[in-house]
């Protein structure tokens, strides 16, 4: 779903995505986006304000989704509920090498429930590929059933001690690197 930044009125222009509306035609979230959500019930508002040569963007987002556990590989449903609140900022002429732009601080603890900033380079903006990137970006890395607490984990470490213990006795004695050194040695 791509967007003229040039045509976003003044006043600002809103979108609200959900699985209990209909989609305007104008106005769908790509294929993409609603593969991530699945089946399950989602709901998202994201509002554009043109603000000097930028634009910001607030709104909200709410959805489940499935994932593997981490520690014992059930399917969980992982909910999530976050604000968005980023600036969308034209990309700057001035290169990185620039004796006229800053590193800047890498210490920017006091921003964390600041805007975050996104850069464009076009007038036309695809919406629809930026909400695939917020929703993707909640994922975590390591998604578990509850916290540390998974009630499958026992199990898994079980079968995994029996599986190493099988291999284990499997295994053929010495460093494995030289195996195939000793078998150069039986064919002469």
């Amino acid at each position: 779903m791509r967007i003229n930044l040039t045509e976003i009125p003044d006043e600002g222009q809103s979108w609200e995505f959900s699985d209990q509306l209909k989609e305007k035609k104008d106005e769908k979230l790509p294929e993409s986006v609603k593969r991530l959500f699945g089946k399950k019930p989602y709901s998202l508002r994201l509002r554009l304000l043109p603000m000097h040569s930028g634009f910001q963007v607030s709104g909200n987002a709410e959805f489940t989704h499935k994932q593997l556990c981490s520690q014992c590989g059930e399917d969980i449903d992982l909910g999530h509920q976050f604000r968005i609140n980023e600036l969308l900022l034209p990309k700057s002429e001035f290169s990185r090498a620039d004796d006229r732009t800053t590193t800047g601080n890498h210490s920017m603890d006091y921003l964390a429930d600041g805007p975050e900033v996104s850069y464009f380079d076009q007038k036309m903006f695809d919406l629809g590929e930026y909400i695939h990137e917020i929703v993707q970006a909640q994922f975590g890395p390591y998604p578990s059933c509850e916290d540390n607490a998974c009630p499958n984990k026992d199990l898994v470490l079980k079968k995994i001690n029996e599986y190493s213990q099988a291999f284990d006795e499997q295994k053929a004695p010495g460093h494995p690197a030289f195996g195939a050194l000793k078998d150069l040695l039986k064919r002469q």
